[in-house]
């Protein structure tokens, strides 16, 4: 069954290549009729990629050589998009799905169809996406570089994404699948699996002149995969939550969801892009509480759950400078009481098993699995890039980045690392407070060259981490285990990747190629 699937994609692919025009059309807008007499672009468009990168091994540490293959369709007409995305990898996350296979596995990155009509745009199905504000160091919708390439990339979720544009107004909403009918135990060797929990994100923006301002809103739920009305309602989740869900009324729902909210605003002058993004995680007004009235309105009822981005980068004559920095408090991110698995991530867990076997054979790596800001809690974060450079180097466009992140421990499955409530972890903020922390110095090259329908890229990747966060078991034997520094325990970080991407058909812009302002975009426009 498999090998003839195997097959039958790579016979659409192979017909897909033949249909596709190669050669670049003029721009026309979304939804507009196709210009046949000038030559419209083709409605099909297909991509191959292949690379192979040495790095270590995730288990053993040992030296080795990692391949990956990708094949990319995408389909088009008028105001309809379908796309399908899919990587065959030689990668020690997942046990692989056939034995004939020599241990890769597939990963299904983007599957879905988009309907853009510019005012008002629908994608579902599976797609990488991004949050609305445009950095490597995203606060609601992970940036994380699932493949190594040293810049932000997204994490694939099966999604539905609704968009309206009108005026200097936008809004948009989003429902996320976390987990529906797992088979993966919440603890190592129990026998109750992830229950069902689900997402929903969105923002509110107004756009003035160069500027952007507004507010996002994201809930995560369990026990049901899909919530109606957080989905279909402009209405904010916290408000809607504090509606559906009151007590003594007839249509009260049985559920305890958390709630996200934050601000951010862009700056988009002509030679440049700034801003700041701003989170916060189990929403509470209980900090804006003076001292003097503690009294009156009674103790802190649990610690600030802070994030924060700021940056942007700048055009200069000798290229595109960038600088990012973001940062999070301890036990951001993660959920308020034990035995609710509303965390923001997308698994309740810190490690998972390969195989029906109950217990736990592999560490799920936090950059994985938050759903949010990629590092997690509990941690800073710095970034500076270089791109766009005036005369490329050896006629190839190139990029250079440099990033040092300081981590304290994390714990994304329990709500307060080692102690059973808010008031024994202490009701103050708190950040990088250990005696031992985490410090990781990387720094990234990548250069490609175009060549007619071909692009050959190289990247490298050396750094070093220092006190190198491992598990190390709860107090409680029931609770997943915790990410901490380990004293002593160094590595040298590095990765070397030759690849090639062959693609036709006419890659869009960014403002023709986006089905939603959320840059949940197909993969010829990532």
């Amino acid at each position: 069954m498999r090998r003839g699937w195997i097959a039958g994609f790579t016979l659409c692919c192979a017909l897909a290549a033949w249909a596709a025009d190669p050669v670049a059309e003029p721009d026309r807008e979304v939804g507009a009729e196709p210009d046949r007499e000038v030559g419209a672009e083709s409605p099909i468009e297909w991509s191959f990629t292949g690379e192979v990168t040495l790095r270590p091994d995730r288990v053993s540490g040992e030296p080795g050589l990692y391949d990956r293959l990708n094949t990319s369709l995408l389909y088009r007409y008028r105001f309809l998009r379908l796309v399908g995305d899919l990587s065959l990898a030689l990668d020690e996350r997942y046990a692989p799905d056939e034995p004939y296979m020599l241990g890769r596995s597939f990963y299904l990155e983007n599957g879905g169809v988009i309907l853009d009509f510019d005012f008002l745009s629908f994608s579902a199905g599976r797609f990488v996406h991004r949050d609305t504000v445009d950095t490597p160091y995203s606060l609601f919708i992970s940036a994380a570089d699932p493949w190594g390439t040293g810049w932000a990339s997204g994490l694939p979720a099966l999604l539905a994404d609704l968009t309206i544009r009108g005026g200097c107004f936008s809004y948009e909403s989003r429902w996320i699948r976390l987990n529906s009918n797992s088979i993966q135990p919440l603890v190592e060797g129990g026998p109750t699996p992830y229950p069902d929990r689900g997402a929903n994100y969105k923002v509110f923006a107004v756009e003035l002149g160069k500027w952007r301002f507004g507010l996002q809103d994201a809930a995560v739920y369990y026990d049901r995969v899909f919530d109606a009305e957080y989905f279909l309602s402009p209405i904010p989740h916290i408000l809607t939550q504090m509606v559906t869900k009151r007590d003594s009324t007839p249509w009260q729902e049985d559920a305890n969801d958390n709630s996200l909210m934050g601000l951010f605003a862009e700056w988009r002058p002509a030679h440049g892009y700034l801003y700041a993004q701003w989170l916060v995680d189990d929403i509470s007004l209980d900090f804006l509480i003076p001292w003097f009235l503690r009294d009156l309105f009674g103790d802190r009822g649990i610690a600030n759950k802070w994030a924060w981005s700021v940056g942007g980068h700048w055009d200069l004559p000798f290229g595109r400078l960038g600088f990012y920095h973001a940062g999070a408090t301890k036990y951001t991110f993660a959920a308020t009481e034990d035995g609710k698995p509303y965390e923001y991530t997308y698994y309740p867990a810190v490690e998972y098993s390969l195989d029906d076997d109950p217990a736990f054979e592999m560490t799920l790596d936090y950059r994985d699995n938050y759903l949010g800001y990629k590092y997690g809690e509990n941690n800073l974060a710095f970034r500076l890039e270089l791109s766009h450079l005036p005369r490329p180097l050896l006629g190839a466009d190139f990029r250079a980045a440099l990033e040092y992140v300081l981590s304290g421990s994390k714990s994304p499955a329990n709500p307060w690392h080692e102690y059973a409530t808010a008031g024994d972890a202490g009701r103050y903020t708190q950040m990088l407070d250990e005696p031992v922390l985490e410090h990781t110095v990387v720094g990234d090259l990548a250069a490609a060259w175009p060549w007619r329908g071909w692009t050959f890229y190289t990247r490298l990747k050396l750094g070093g981490v220092f006190n190198r966060l491992g598990l190390e078991p709860a107090e409680a034997a029931t609770k997943a285990q915790i990410f901490r520094p380990q004293a002593g325990e160094n590595a040298f970080l590095y990765a070397w990747t030759l690849g090639f991407t062959y693609r036709t058909g006419r890659r869009q812009s960014r403002s023709t190629a986006a089905p939603s302002a959320s840059s949940n975009q197909p993969p010829e426009a990532r």
